[in-house]
């Protein structure tokens, strides 16, 4: 039983040390390119918060805007990324969220403008890189991702995203 007490101890000390060499915090934004449904939307953004709990594993929050004529689209994730901080000059991502997307659409009749919203479940799976540029800030080449809405106005997306990161709290 003592055997496995001390190895108990070894791989929870082992985790701690290894833990001590990722950011705690990692800010994220860009811009973002979406294509939904074969329609672009060419004009966006994406921001997110991501907070370690270790070298690999972490929360991410993520929200993203995309603009095309009178239409606006809004996403609004949460959940685990997966970060391999082992060589810090790049670091690879894979990330699973889930949240909402919200659409709304402007007409304008008779001088009057009517709007209509809807929000949906939604879910992403995608990843990137990130490239160190300094100490601090990181350069995120691209970020490739999947968005599944469903509901009443289920979509298929894809998403891509061009940007910077910026970590702290080691």
């Amino acid at each position: 039983m003592r055997k496995w007490m001390y190895l108990l101890a070894v791989v929870i000390l082992s985790g701690a040390a290894l833990a001590q060499d990722a950011p705690r915090f990692q800010f994220h934004g860009g811009y973002a390119y979406m294509r939904s449904e074969g329609v672009n939307f060419g004009a966006g953004w994406d921001i997110g918060l991501s907070y370690y709990f270790n070298n690999y594993l972490a929360v991410e929050a993520d929200i993203s805007g995309h603009y095309r004529d009178n239409f606006e689209f809004y996403n609004f994730f949460i959940g685990p990324k997966l970060a391999f901080w082992e060589n810090e000059d790049y670091v690879p991502f894979t990330h699973f969220l889930v949240g909402a997307g919200q659409a709304q659409f402007d007409l304008l009749v008779g001088g009057q403008t009517l709007s209509t919203s809807s929000a949906e479940f939604a879910f992403l799976i995608g990843g990137g890189v990130d490239i160190r540029l300094t100490d601090h800030i990181y350069l995120r080449p691209f970020q490739i991702d999947y968005i599944r809405q469903t509901g009443d106005n289920e979509a298929d997306q894809v998403r891509i995203m061009v940007g910077l990161s910026i970590i702290g709290g080691r």
